[in-house]
């Protein structure tokens, strides 16, 4: 249908809904997404190629099939069925609800960085590269509480080396001043 938009990670199909797809259309949510998800089916991959020609497959459902590392699918058990739904979003937070029928991958639709921090029921756990390019968090069976938060890293250390800068020209200009006056 006419003004029919799709998400971003389904432009690599060349059709969406028996029409051509195209990337002016970035605003598709149907009313049943949230922007969290828990896929089904995990699949290892050793390169980001393997996801794309799948990804233009026109059976592949991203709701369903998610791709992630060989290295990250080595540390986790994935495989569980389950719902999440978003809570709560802003700027660098999001809190997610959801409920697995074992270990699953909840999928979320934000762009992957490693300074996200994931806290799964209070505790740390590593987030992963999902698709390419999405946040995923590996979430143990039953319900659970996801916090993600952004945590700028180098944003820090730059200002703490910028302090630390600024610290040594206050002393050099005081050591200055007082040579001077000797």
């Amino acid at each position: 249908p006419e003004g029919v938009t799709i998400p971003w990670f389904l432009l690599a199909r060349d059709t969406f809904e028996g029409r051509a797809a195209s990337t002016y259309r970035l605003g598709w949510q149907p009313l049943t997404f949230n922007g969290a998800w828990i896929a089904p089916e995990v699949i290892a991959v050793a390169q980001d190629a393997e996801i794309y020609a799948t990804m233009r497959s026109p059976d592949y459902d991203a709701f369903r099939t998610a791709f992630v590392a060989a290295t990250d699918a080595a540390r986790e058990t994935f495989g569980g069925a389950g719902t999440a739904a978003l809570e709560g979003k802003s700027y660098g937070y999001m809190k997610v609800a959801a409920s697995a029928d074992a270990p699953a991958l909840l999928v979320l639709s934000e762009a992957y960085h490693p300074n996200w921090v994931a806290i799964v029921n209070g505790a740390p756990r590593a987030p992963l590269r999902v698709n390419g390019a999405l946040l995923g968090v590996p979430i143990p069976f039953g319900s659970v509480t996801v916090e993600m938060s952004y945590q700028p890293r180098d944003l820090y250390a730059g200002l703490a080396l910028s302090g630390l800068a600024l610290l040594g020209t206050a002393l050099a200009l005081t050591r200055s001043r007082r040579s001077r006056q000797l």
